[in-house]
């Protein structure tokens, strides 16, 4: 749960890391990355106690009901907010995963009236 706390310190807003890692738990894809891991069929994610990481990066769903707010977060945030696509998907990048991540940032950006 360390690893979880020092996470939530370093972007910008407070999740429910509970309920983020829950909802991984829960998944029945990537449940199934899980078990492959303990298998050693893949090399790409990894797994740290139950914690999914894919590059060191917390893997979350794709459908995370925290997706939206994170996206928000960083995209508005007043340390680094409204720096367009590659810049904003970079701060994400740096801490978290969930496929098609790029493409919510780009929905995001293009959507804000400042950027």
């Amino acid at each position: 749960m360390g690893e979880l706390q020092e996470l939530a310190m370093s972007i910008p807003l407070m999740l429910n890391w509970g309920a983020i890692k829950e909802e991984s738990m829960q998944d029945e894809e990537l449940g199934k990355i899980r078990a492959d891991l303990l298998k050693n069929e893949t090399n790409h994610p990894s797994n740290e106690g139950e914690t999914l990481l894919y590059q060191g990066r917390l893997v979350m769903l794709r459908t995370s009901a925290h997706i939206p707010q994170l996206l928000q977060e960083f995209q508005k945030n007043t340390v680094g907010g409204h720096s367009g696509i590659q810049k904003t998907y970079g701060r994400l990048a740096t801490e978290l995963y969930w496929r098609g991540m790029h493409k919510g940032v780009e929905e995001m950006v293009a959507r804000c009236e400042v950027c």
